[in-house]
């Protein structure tokens, strides 16, 4: 898609289960995400969960939970397991590495879905979209913008390839103001979006962001989509704090259906 790097995505899983451990790291890379692996054979059924993968999980956010025979009966990836469901405001998948392949890759689409996102905005809004980059990633969400697209390249055909691949993969966040609902482009990456989303099978993901009044905004979006938007539950940034705000955001995005 870009240069931007993707989720980072802890591993949980049994050592005796490396090949097929592996297959689903390539998956995850395939996909332009950082899989974390530990292959520690320090690590023995009747060791304590180890301080380095304890503050590793603590560190993280997005958790792919490897199912087997071989993981049920090791202690330590029980405590492992039992730790990651026990922190809040992770979020978890579980794939059972005898399942048929596709059936683990929808499991494992549905968690990237979750940690994919692409940011939506007026130029004059890049200050702001640019401190919403960075406070997603730090929560390892794989963020992208315009700002991605590599000189020389058609401009308008990769925003509608990024918005395409956002609405399918994971969320699109428009961000509204005065300026952008006064942009003919920004308006129509909006409408496309919502016209892509409308026919996914795991309905729309297009959360909008305020970052003016949001009267005047509503009051200023073209009525073709005034509608569309309003029915969509968005987030008010004009007023607040910042950090509040993004974890309101964040909480939305973990909990929202995606299919």
């Amino acid at each position: 898609m870009s240069s931007t790097e993707g989720a980072w995505i802890f591993l949980s899983h049994s050592t005796k289960d490396w090949e097929e451990v592996r297959r689903v790291r390539d998956l995850l890379e395939e996909k332009g995400h950082r899989p974390l692996v530990f292959f520690l054979k320090c690590l023995t059924d009747h060791s304590e969960l180890d301080g380095l993968i304890r503050r590793e999980i603590e560190a993280r956010t997005w958790f792919l939970l490897c199912d087997s025979d071989n993981a049920r009966s090791s202690s330590w990836v029980q405590a492992e397991v039992a730790y990651i469901k026990e922190l809040p405001e992770k979020h978890h998948e579980q794939i059972d590495l005898n399942d048929p392949i596709q059936t683990q890759i929808e499991r494992i689409d549905r968690l990237c879905k979750r940690v994919t996102v692409f940011v939506s905005h007026h130029r004059a809004d890049e200050p702001f979209a640019t401190r919403l980059r960075v406070a997603l990633a730090r929560q390892d969400y794989s963020v992208w913008s315009e700002k991605e697209i590599a000189a020389g390249t058609l401009w308008q055909q990769e925003i509608t390839n990024a918005i395409d691949r956002a609405v399918e993969r994971g969320f699109v966040l428009v961000l509204l103001s005065v300026k952008s609902v006064e942009s003919q482009f920004i308006m129509a990456e909006v409408r496309h979006a919502l016209e892509k989303a409308a026919k996914a099978a795991h309905g729309a993901n297009i959360v909008p962001v305020m970052l003016d009044d949001p009267t005047a905004i509503q009051s200023a979006i073209p009525p073709s989509l005034r509608g569309a938007l309003e029915r969509i539950e968005w987030f008010d940034f004009s007023q607040g704090n910042f950090d509040a705000n993004i974890t309101r955001l964040v909480a939305h995005m973990k909990s929202r259906p995606m299919d």
